[in-house]
C-alpha cells in the first residue's frame, strides 16, 4: 500500500508554533539548517543613499533592535507577554511563546561580532542556490546585497 506524502514548506519561527498546535496529525520536522542550509534570515533593509546619509540613525536603530533580541532571549516570557499586549488578535500565548523562543534561538550571534552581522559566504551561498534552482541567472557579488558597515 502506498501513502501519499504531502511536503509543506513553513518558516519555524512564525507557523510551526500555530500549526503545531492545530495539527491532530503529527508530521516530520525537517531542519535544513541541521544538514547545512544556511540562509539569510531576518533583515533590514534600506538604500545605499539613507546608508550614507543617516548612519547614525541606523546604527541606533540596528543597537536597539539587537538590544530587543538579547532581551528576548534573557527573558521570552516578557518578550511573549509584550508582543501578546501589542498585537491585535494574536495566536495563543503558547504559540507566541514558541515563535519567540524559535526567533531568538535562530539568531546567530558570530563570536567577536554584534546581533545582526551576516557572514558575506551565507549571502554567496544563498545566491549559489538560487542560481541552481534558476530563480536568478547571474548572482552580484554579496557586498551589492548587505553591509555590515553599521555594526561595527
Amino acid at each position: 500500500m502506498q501513502h501519499q506524502v504531502d511536503v509543506v514548506s513553513v518558516y519555524q519561527t512564525n507557523d510551526l508554533p500555530i500549526i503545531l498546535e492545530t495539527q491532530k496529525t503529527p508530521f516530520v520536522i525537517m531542519d535544513m539548517v541541521k544538514y547545512g542550509l544556511s540562509i539569510p534570515g531576518l533583515s533590514v533593509v534600506t538604500s545605499d543613499r539613507n546608508i550614507a546619509t543617516k548612519p547614525d540613525v541606523l546604527k541606533r536603530f540596528l543597537l536597539a533592535a539587537a538590544e530587543g533580541v538579547r532581551e528576548a532571549q534573557k527573558d521570552p516570557k516578557a518578550a511573549t507577554a509584550a508582543l501578546m499586549k501589542n498585537w491585535p488578535n494574536p495566536p495563543s500565548e503558547r504559540a507566541v511563546f514558541e515563535q519567540v523562543k524559535a526567533t531568538v534561538e535562530a539568531i546567530p550571534v558570530p563570536q567577536g561580532h554584534e546581533i545582526g552581522w551576516i557572514d558575506p559566504k551565507t549571502i554567496t551561498d544563498a545566491l549559489n542556490l538560487l542560481q541552481s534552482a534558476a530563480e536568478i541567472e547571474a548572482p552580484k557579488p554579496a557586498d551589492a546585497y548587505f553591509t555590515d558597515a553599521l555594526l561595527q
